[in-house]
């Protein structure tokens, strides 16, 4: 059970955030996936609240439900390690990581899209002078990097759509394709 904070007499305590966040921290390495009656039992909530607080965590993109499972997000990423904890992605994916940087010579890294960037969840640097500066939870834009790119095109076309009308294709580099035109076609030749 994951461990509950002392209630505050404070007018100004949330508790509904608190039982929020106590999902959020139910799920661990030996808990990565949970259906609603684990949830209750890890969090001592309701299972009525660890409902309402699975339903909101999904609606925001914090949470997702595969069937009666549910499991962190990437998203979390951004308050912390829980999603690293819970999936162990850099015992998993760093040896793979570090095999492909010792034979290209190039840093390896790990990304999900996430909006309209990509958000990264591992990464394995180089020991050249000039790095791009990406760990774990760092952001960039889909559009101008290769990663991202190749993220993007293996979306479907409805996907990769809705991306390009709600995206800035801002210039980032002499280098950066801010044609949406030019960005399909380049969609299309790393699919191919």
């Amino acid at each position: 059970m994951a461990p509950q904070p002392k209630k505050r007499p404070d007018s100004e305590y949330l508790s509904t955030l608190e039982r929020g966040l106590s999902v959020l921290r139910a799920f661990d390495q030996s808990r990565p996936e949970m259906q609603l009656s684990e949830v209750a039992a890890a969090t001592g909530l309701n299972p009525a609240v660890a409902r309402r607080c699975l339903h909101t965590l999904v609606h925001l993109g914090y949470v997702a439900q595969h069937g009666r499972r549910f499991l962190l997000r990437p998203e979390v990423l951004v308050f912390g390690s829980a999603f690293l904890a819970s999936m162990n992605i850099e015992g998993v994916a760093g040896p793979h990581l570090q095999a492909v940087r010792d034979e290209t010579g190039d840093s390896s890294s790990m990304a999900v899209l996430s909006g309209h960037d990509i958000l990264y969840i591992a990464h394995v640097s180089t020991n050249r002078r000039i790095r791009l500066g990406a760990s774990v939870g760092t952001r960039f834009p889909a559009y101008a990097t290769s990663l991202g790119k190749v993220l993007l095109a293996y979306q479907g076309e409805e996907a990769i759509e809705r991306y390009l009308e709600a995206a800035n294709l801002a210039r980032l580099t002499e280098h950066t394709i801010t044609s949406k035109t030019e960005l399909r076609k380049r969609l299309r030749e790393a699919r191919t």
